[in-house]
């Protein structure tokens, strides 16, 4: 048998009536999958109209609820509010009402205030100015403390007093300043600790830069090259051992690297915005790129809302803030006057870690003292 006659009985329908047979059965087959992809189109349609109408449903109620949490809260704070009383300083009073911290939270958040009020002591002795930020500042305001469910101590001041401070503290026995480079955000950690590294107090210390450029521009300019620099570690350093290592010391010799893609963002943004060294020249401040990322921008920051400070009751002492602290912080967080949804997320000390003997005695010796 050739090879071509091999071909036709294996493919092709060994007699016309057979192909036609074939053809038949393949259009009807064709016919049906019309009718069931028909059926489906149909079908699509229907939930794709039931989603809307859900959606439609879903909005309605979101919107009648807050209506009526709205209207709850108002009938609240019209019952809670004395007869003497402003609104501002009913809504004060309750949230300095509200239950404080207990446990190792509450150990914590003692062993944080002291290391504060020792920061601030050293820095009014020396001249140095900061801005309290975040819950440290809503702390100040709405609690006269820290917040009862935060665990940290958020503190803005200029990258040239930093370097002040860091210069005061070179030998120093008690006090000292870390500094890690966070893998996961990414960002520079610089945090004023003790000495003792079983003490888990720290503050963290955020670089801002003096500008005389438009305080907006320099703001925004900023944001670009802050999303540029993130872009480029992620690109860069992906698979390397600051993955596996995500706090690194600036020890570490990849510190080298990430120090010289900073230079040149940093490099990059003198090309656009003019840097000065003094408050009396500066029109704005704006945050460093190393800085973490804010969910919502508080900036631009101009001068006149940051110098001079405004000092504000911490608990049993003063802290320094911004003049347009109410500014920052409806920037910050919208309505701050209610409880936040993720106060059980504020965790930047592990418990477990809290719970160990070493910490446990360092944080009672360092409160004894």
């Amino acid at each position: 048998m050739s090879l071509l006659q091999r071909i036709k009985q294996h493919l092709l329908p060994p007699s016309s009536r057979s192909f036609h047979a074939f053809e038949t059965n393949a259009n009807s087959e064709m016919h049906q999958l019309r009718l069931e992809n028909a059926s489906l189109m149909q079908q699509l349609a229907y939930m794709s109209d039931q989603l809307t109408q859900i959606t439609e449903q879903v909005n309605q109620i979101q919107a009648e609820h807050a209506y009526e949490q709205q209207r709850d809260m108002m009938l609240f704070w019209a019952e809670y509010q004395k007869p003497s009383e402003s609104p501002i300083a009913a809504k004060k009073r309750f949230f300095r009402s509200l239950p404080k911290a207990k446990g190792n939270l509450q150990l914590l958040q003692d062993n944080q205030i002291k290391l504060f009020k020792e920061f601030d002591s050293i820095c009014r002795n020396n001249g140095i100015i900061y801005w309290v930020g975040s819950g440290t500042l809503l702390g100040a305001y709405l609690y006269e403390d820290i917040i009862p469910w935060d665990d940290d101590i958020d503190v803005f001041m200029t990258r040239s007093q930093i370097a002040q401070l860091q210069e005061l503290l070179e030998s120093d026995c008690t006090y000292r300043i870390t500094t890690l480079w966070d893998w996961y955000v990414p960002c520079k950690q610089i945090r004023f600790c003790l000495q003792d590294t079983n003490n888990p107090a720290f503050i963290d210390l955020f670089p801002l830069d003096l500008t005389n450029s438009d305080p907006e521009y320099a703001w925004n300019r900023v944001l670009e090259e802050r999303a540029s620099f993130v872009k480029d570690i992620r690109n860069e350093f992906q698979g390397t051992e600051w993955e596996s290592i995500p706090y690194l010391p600036t020890t570490h010799p990849i510190t080298k690297n990430i120090e010289r893609l900073y230079r040149e963002h940093v490099a990059s943004l003198h090309d656009d915005i003019n840097y000065v060294s003094s408050f009396e020249d500066a029109t704005g401040l704006t945050r460093g790129i190393e800085n973490i990322d804010e969910l919502h921008s508080t900036g631009p920051y101009p001068i006149n809302d940051w110098i001079p400070t405004q000092d504000m009751k911490y608990r049993d002492f003063s802290v320094m803030a911004c003049s347009a602290w109410n500014t920052y912080l409806t920037r910050h967080y919208g309505n701050y006057f209610k409880i936040p949804k993720d106060i059980n997320s504020h965790e930047h000390v592990a418990n477990d870690y809290l719970n160990s003997e070493a910490v446990q005695n360092s944080m009672h010796h360092y409160l004894d003292k």
